[in-house]
């Protein structure tokens, strides 16, 4: 079930050589990030991500849910504030680079974190945005559609437990959850 209006504020970001210790990093923030959760941040994860041709190889993928544009402000300064900061910091200094894009959720769970391959695609030319959505309609998985370009992600990705057939032309990434996992407890 759809909520009535979500957002994910998306984080595509790759360590740099020799960062060994950047998964467990990663895992430290997004804890410290639920233990003290900002207003109107609704929870998270971190995914590893194959490589895409917006990526310079496999990645890590962040996405963290906010219920509305004005909490996108209050998670920019609560991610690096606080009880947060120091994990934050930990693993900031040891990435290479990253990119961002913002999403909201068109259908299905806002949760996914059992996906293991997201669909990247973007809408066909000439096709219209209501005929795009009643192909979609059922099709199994978290739907998600770019609200804000600050990265050259496509517009829409699906996240599922399978390989799922869309009508549309689609890149297909494999993805595995990072965090939360049931080696990392939740504090």
């Amino acid at each position: 079930m759809v909520s009535p209006f979500m957002l994910a504020y998306t984080f595509w970001h790759w360590p740099r050589e020799g960062a060994s210790e950047y998964e467990r990093h990663l895992g430290e923030f997004f804890q410290a990030l639920e233990a003290e959760k900002p207003p109107g941040y609704l929870g998270g994860l971190s995914m590893r991500h194959g490589g895409a041709a917006w990526l310079p190889g496999p990645a890590y993928l962040d996405w963290y849910r906010v219920s509305g544009f004005a909490d996108l402000g209050t998670l920019n300064e609560g991610a690096v504030g606080g009880s947060r900061r120091a994990p934050h910091d930990a693993v900031a200094v040891m990435a290479a680079g990253g990119a961002g894009g913002v999403y909201e959720l068109q259908q299905g769970p806002a949760e996914f974190m059992d996906a293991k391959v997201a669909h990247w695609f973007g809408k066909p030319a000439g096709m219209r945005y209501a005929e795009l959505f009643g192909e979609l309609a059922g099709v199994a998985g978290s739907l998600w559609m770019r609200q804000m370009v600050l990265g050259p992600s496509p517009e829409f990705v699906l996240f599922a437990t399978r390989d799922v057939a869309l009508s549309v032309p689609a890149t297909r990434i494999d993805v595995s959850c990072l965090w939360p996992t049931a080696t990392l407890p939740l504090i």
